[in-house]
């Protein structure tokens, strides 16, 4: 049996979400990673629920059966389950620039979970993903930029948690991730027009931690309270672009509520509060104000609904819809109101599964303006739109092919943000 046959089931096979400040600045928006490390963390956050228990028994108390699909505890306390994969494709436009210059391309990664038993109140699951994709064809973004040839993704999650017993329902948790990142993004992800580039190369490290408290109120509903820390550090960082390290931290309150008939209805609200090394504010127009220094404070809300559907309950649907705040601390500039939705169908067989993703975002930015013709100036507009489709079927109990194919548009009033990328991929992944 695979690892997702242990870890989702026909019913409970609801691929979970993790949000938060893992998703930043010059990241969070960016599709490609969001198809690798986005899903990965999916099924990471899959394992952490079904090592914890922690939606369905009071307080994250470890269930009494063994785990579906796991190994009992007669075969080891500490169980590891690996999956690699290769693939081939091509992409229409791989530096989400203006111009787009497709290529084939050759990928390859890794997921290695390592899952400890809950026998002693006490949870451990740890996550390393890696990709790489090597370009047939070496691109550039412009003349004397260097070319680009491959992409490179590592991803490592660990968590902890310790629950006190029955009587308390309380537990204390850990999470730690660190993400390294090397590719090229869009420039209206840094909010700059200090470069006649629509498109940047990123090579960044990401860490973030995040101490929380669980309390099971009753046997449906959860609180928790948690708070988040991150250091992005791009290692070709130029304030002249955006591409500026940052510190982040913020509190984030979680309230979810979960029965068998009604799924998972989940309600988060965060707060961050972001300090950049050395990027300067901006004027309304974009100009950099000299002998100044950028900081952000964002609000966010969210709210998630899963369920599963169906007598074999083999369909799984996940609908979330997000409002953002953000405010700077100079003109204005980077302030805006994001409002989100996404939405996930899937469908799990007997020996395939398929999936579908949706998403929309629109960006309001109330001070920041684009100039036409050297004389018109009216307000910066933006606007989002993703698709990703999902097809795998099970050759045997170990190996699996799919097929994938993602759309990303972005439209907006100032012309270095507009773009459109199509990707298909074709591959295998094997579990051991």
């Amino acid at each position: 049996m695979g690892l997702r046959d242990g870890l989702f089931p026909r019913a409970g096979g609801c691929f979970p979400t993790i949000t938060g400040p893992f998703f930043v600045p010059g990241l969070a928006g960016r599709w490609r990673v969001k198809l690798r490390a986005w899903f990965a963390l999916r099924l990471f956050a899959g394992l952490l629920i079904a090592g914890s228990g922690v939606h369905s028994h009071a307080g994250g108390h470890p269930p009494t059966a063994p785990l579906p699909g796991n190994p009992t505890e007669s075969s080891g306390l500490w169980q590891p389950f690996l999956t690699v994969r290769a693939g081939t494709g091509y992409r229409s436009n791989p530096l989400l620039g203006n111009a787009a210059l497709g290529t084939a391309f050759g990928s390859a990664g890794a997921d290695l979970f390592l899952l400890r038993l809950p026998t002693d109140n006490t949870t451990f699951t740890a996550f390393f993903n890696a990709e790489d994709i090597r370009y047939f064809t070496t691109l550039r973004p412009a003349t004397n930029e260097p070319g680009a040839s491959q992409e490179r993704t590592f991803l490592t999650a660990v968590r902890v948690g310790h629950s006190f017993g029955q009587a308390t329902n309380w537990t204390l948790k850990f999470e730690g991730r660190h993400l390294y990142n090397d590719q090229y993004l869009n420039t209206s992800s840094f909010d700059s027009l200090s470069t006649n580039l629509s498109s940047l190369r990123a090579v960044t490290h990401i860490g973030t931690i995040i101490p929380s408290v669980a309390w099971q109120v009753a046997e449906p509903w959860r609180l928790e309270l948690g708070v988040i820390g991150t250091r992005q550090i791009y290692l070709n960082a130029d304030a002249n672009t955006g591409l500026s390290s940052t510190w982040e931290t913020g509190p984030r309150l979680t309230s979810a509520f979960q029965t068998r008939r009604l799924g998972s209805l989940e309600l988060e609200f965060t707060g961050i509060h972001r300090e950049f090394d050395d990027r300067v504010q901006s004027s309304a127009l974009g100009l950099p104000l000299a002998d100044t220094r950028l900081r952000q404070d964002d609000l966010r809300a969210e709210l998630t609904w899963r369920r599963n559907w169906g007598a074999a309950r083999a369909w799984q649907t996940t609908w979330r819809t997000f409002y953002v705040w953000r405010r700077e601390n100079g003109e204005g500039y980077t302030d805006y109101d994001r409002l989100g939705l996404v939405g996930t169908v899937g469908y799990q067989a007997t020996h395939w599964s398929a999936r579908v993703t949706g998403r929309w975002s629109t960006y309001d930015y109330p001070r920041s303006f684009v100039v036409y013709s050297g004389v018109l100036a009216v307000p910066r507009e933006r606007e989002t739109v993703q698709a990703e489709a999902r097809l795998e079927y099970k050759l045997s109990s170990k190996v699996r092919m799919y097929l994938e194919y993602q759309w990303d548009r972005e439209q907006a009033n100032r012309l270095s943000d507009n773009y459109a990328a199509h990707v298909g991929t074709l591959g295998m992944e094997y579990d051991f």
